[in-house]
């Protein structure tokens, strides 16, 4: 989903599960970016909709 450009929520049971799972996430891409696999320009727009919560409350308003 994140590399068809679609916006992405991760939920996550803590603050710092979701940052540590944002990070994973990240370094993923970044690997990628440095292998060719995608372009600076996909690697900027995925981190754009990507984003991590804690707040299951407020995931309708990710929808």
């Amino acid at each position: 989903m994140l590399l068809a450009g679609l916006k992405v929520t991760l939920a996550e049971r803590s603050e710092i599960e979701a940052s540590t799972a944002h990070d994973r996430v990240i370094k993923t891409l970044e690997a990628s970016l440095a292998r060719g696999l995608i372009s600076e320009a996909k690697f900027k727009t995925i981190k754009a909709v990507f984003e991590t919560t804690d707040d299951y409350q407020n995931l309708q308003s990710s929808i």
